[in-house]
Parts: structure tokens; C-alpha cells; sequence
């Protein structure tokens, strides 16, 4: 019995750790490490809008099914859907991805002065909310998680289906 009772306390010991520092991570993601708001996800978002006014600018020069308008707009909704961590950063590289793109395919056009800056300073802003993300105390915090599934807590980890999270580093 007391064999029983140790089994089960490392199991439900290691599932509790291992939830606490996920939680830990995810709670920074969303509401960053003071609980402000200035976090990662903010910063992804940030993007995502600064995709979604690049839309609005391409609108005036090519058509909606243009190739790159349609990326852009389909690889956005598609971020906005993400659930969870992992995908919302692998989708948030798409949407970057594809922004370029549209932002390459801008240039062939005849673009005013003023669309021409806004693209850029798009770009910039996107450029900037990156290094942000990848200075942000997320990358920390997932690190320490990612780290306790090694090991014996890697065991556990699959056992209970736990990932490592993905981190802008």
C-alpha cells in the first residue's frame, strides 16, 4: 500500500509541477510577466493588425484574388484562430512571411508617396514588435519549461501528453 501511495504521489507530484510551470509560461504569453498586457501575444497581434492595414492599402492596387492579398488575408485569419502557444507563433511566422510578399509585389505597383511610407512603416513595426517578442521574459519562463521536460520529467511529459512550448529564441 505505502508503495501504491508514493507511485501515485510522484505521478500526481510531476503532473502538478509540470502543469504549474506551463501555466507559469502560458500566463506570461497572454498577460506578460508583470500581468500588464505588454506580452508576446500583444505583440503578435500587433503584427497581425499591421498585416491586416496592409490589406487595406493593397486593396487600392490589386484585385482580392491577387495571390499575395489572398496569403496575406487567409494566413491572418488563420493566426487569429490559432489555439494555444505553438501554433499561434507558427502561424504568426506565416503571416510576417506573407507580408513581405505582398509588400514585394507593392513595389511593382505605382504606389502614392503616402501608401508607399505606410507599407514600410508597416514592415518596420512589424520588425520592431519582433525583437520585442524575442526580449520578452516568455522566452525565459517557456526555457525553464521546456528544461523540466528533460529527463524524468520528459517521462512524464509523455505520458501525459505535454509539449515543449516554442520560444522566439
Amino acid at each position: 500500500m505505502l508503495a501504491i501511495s508514493v507511485l501515485f504521489g510522484v505521478f500526481f507530484g510531476s503532473y502538478r509541477s509540470l502543469r504549474h510551470y506551463e501555466w507559469e509560461a502560458e500566463t506570461v504569453f497572454y498577460s506578460g510577466v508583470d500581468g500588464d498586457g505588454l506580452c508576446v501575444s500583444s505583440d503578435l497581434n500587433t503584427i497581425a493588425n499591421e498585416g491586416k492595414n496592409m490589406l487595406t492599402v493593397a486593396g487600392r492596387y490589386l484585385s482580392a484574388e491577387e495571390e499575395s492579398v489572398s496569403a496575406l488575408d487567409e494566413s491572418i485569419l488563420s493566426f487569429l484562430s490559432a489555439e494555444g502557444i505553438n501554433q499561434k507563433i507558427e502561424r504568426y511566422h506565416k503571416v510576417v512571411q506573407n507580408m513581405e510578399t505582398l509588400a514585394g509585389r507593392l513595389e511593382e505597383e505605382a504606389l502614392s508617396d503616402k501608401d508607399s511610407d505606410y507599407i514600410s512603416s508597416q514592415l518596420a513595426e512589424a520588425a520592431a514588435r519582433e525583437r520585442t517578442a524575442r526580449l520578452d521574459g516568455y522566452n525565459d519562463v517557456a526555457k525553464e519549461y521546456n528544461d523540466q521536460l528533460t529527463g524524468f520529467g520528459g517521462l512524464m511529459a509523455k505520458l501525459y501528453r505535454l509539449e515543449p512550448l516554442a520560444t522566439f529564441r
